[in-house]
């Protein structure tokens, strides 16, 4: 008996580790890219990385062939950017986007390097967000957040800030309570380096929030905050149907 049979053609992909960027000016972030290659396993992947301002070319970045873009100072103004990155294995190519916005704020924020991760969630799996936070202030606080996609949908007229669920632990160290002590603040700017990790089993929007507070004076805040947008979709399982097999006489 002879059968026949086609082997699919999955193609190329790339993720970076985030879609949308908030951060204040000058501030070092790292963006780095995942490349699912499965029809060209272990073959050479270029690498190209581009950013634009109001689609003109930035002149503050350097050309790399490699799968990590470190902006080691940050970007210099603020504003809003696009990054690109286009993969290309022989003669296929693939390309993936992210949104950097800048902001001006006197408190420091943390450095973050997020891990990229496959943007297609498979059925009935987790898939682990991971993110190394340095430079952290003992009164920041780092948490994952997620809504799914059928809650975006009910709620696509919401503000984009509208995080969903917490999917990680607490780590902040102070709070601003515990550091009014008098009027006049000590404020204690020993940093930490620290991971912070969240689980996710579905379509939707994960959100990454860093949070810093300081007090100014007798009672003024100034609240900093880091804002990192990654989202997914899922890959629904096969539906298995009833299959007969009878004899042939």
């Amino acid at each position: 008996m002879k059968s026949s049979f086609q082997v699919r053609y999955r193609g190329l992909n790339v993720y970076l580790n985030e879609d949308l960027l908030m951060i204040t000016v000058e501030r070092a972030f790292t963006i780095e890219a995942l490349v699912v290659n499965i029809d060209y396993y272990e073959s050479n992947v270029k690498y190209e990385w581009k950013c634009f301002n109001n689609e003109e070319i930035c002149n503050f970045i350097d050309s790399s062939n490699e799968s990590v873009y470190n902006f080691s100072s940050g970007i210099p103004y603020k504003d809003e950017f696009r990054v690109s990155l286009t993969v290309t294995i022989f003669n296929e190519s693939a390309t993936a986007n992210a949104t950097i916005v800048t902001f001006d704020a006197d408190l420091r924020v943390p450095e973050l390097q997020i891990q990229p991760v496959n943007r297609i969630i498979n059925e009935n799996e987790e898939t682990t967000l991971s993110v190394k936070a340095y430079d952290v202030a003992p009164s920041c606080n780092l948490s994952w957040y997620f809504v799914t996609e059928e809650l975006l949908k009910l709620n696509s007229d919401k503000d984009m800030m509208e995080y969903g669920e917490i999917i990680s632990d607490s780590n902040r160290k102070l709070s601003l309570n515990e550091q009014f002590l008098g009027e006049l603040i000590e404020f204690d700017y020993e940093t930490k380096s620290i991971e912070v990790e969240g689980v996710i089993t579905n379509a939707g929007k994960a959100s990454l929030i860093a949070d810093c507070e300081c007090i100014n004076g007798t009672d003024y805040r100034t609240i900093a905050l880091v804002y990192v947008e990654v989202n997914f979709k899922l890959n629904r399982g096969p539906i298995v149907h009833n299959l007969t097999v009878s004899k042939i006489r």
